[in-house]
């Protein structure tokens, strides 16, 4: 009995130690599952870091970092070959093939994308409340992220400051508001916000810079006639 129970205790210790090293070994990543959720976070963690890159192109920072590539988390196996039966030729090997570990990828995917929106958040913050004293150059960020070509920037800059000192909410005795002193008579309606309608307020920055870039594209990439008088 002695003896039996010695080889039971030494099979379990040998089974303890082997198993583990094992399924190590041999990947076996069964969760197909996970696939198309993982690849619907992939596509979202682009998205989100397409946006990102508008927004630190306007800042002046660095890009951000890449999104997590399948390729990172798939390997290759190579299944054992069977020995041959006595008197048959070696068995030839059977060809590799793929593992992919879905639910490893598609978490990692998520998380970055969900960090890409919560720094697309804080620059946003960062464009359109910028800090320093009031003038025009503080927004030329915020121009930027609006697609206001390059050329304008320096004119633009005099313009808001000729025309608000900078100031958000400025409004003039002809009721002209804003940074670039938006006319009523020249918007109307609503606008959108990523993806979703708003009712046009001249004193939000983005929506005046946004609107006075239409103003500006529709006078002939001209800041004349509307802004006359900041016509230097």
């Amino acid at each position: 009995m002695k003896r039996v129970a010695i080889i039971l205790v030494l099979m379990v210790v040998f089974l303890t130690l082997t198993l583990p090293a094992i399924a190590h070994a041999l990947p076996v990543w069964d969760n197909s599952q996970y696939r198309e959720w993982a690849q619907k976070w992939h596509r979202i963690a682009h998205i989100e870091r397409r946006i990102l890159v508008r927004h630190t192109k306007a800042l002046g920072l660095p890009k951000p970092r890449k999104v997590p590539t399948v390729a990172a988390y798939t390997i290759w196996v190579q299944p054992p070959t069977p020995p041959p039966e006595p008197g048959e030729p070696p068995n030839l090997p059977d060809p590799p093939y793929k593992l992919t570990d879905w639910k490893r990828y598609g978490a990692d995917n998520k998380r970055v994308a969900l960090r890409f929106r919560v720094r697309i958040d804080e620059l946003h913050h960062r464009l359109t409340h910028p800090g320093g004293s009031s003038n025009g150059v503080r927004w030329m960020p915020l121009a930027r992220y609006l697609k206001w070509p390059r050329s304008a920037l320096p004119m633009l800059a005099k313009v808001i400051m000729r025309e608000s000192s900078g100031r958000t909410m400025a409004t003039s005795s002809a009721n002209c508001r804003g940074l670039t002193q938006l006319h009523p008579g020249w918007f109307s309606g609503t606008w959108a916000i990523r993806g979703k309608h708003h009712a046009f307020n001249a004193y939000d920055p983005e929506a005046n810079l946004r609107a006075a870039l239409g103003i500006w594209l529709d006078q002939h990439r001209s800041f004349l006639p509307a802004w006359s008088l900041t016509a230097w």
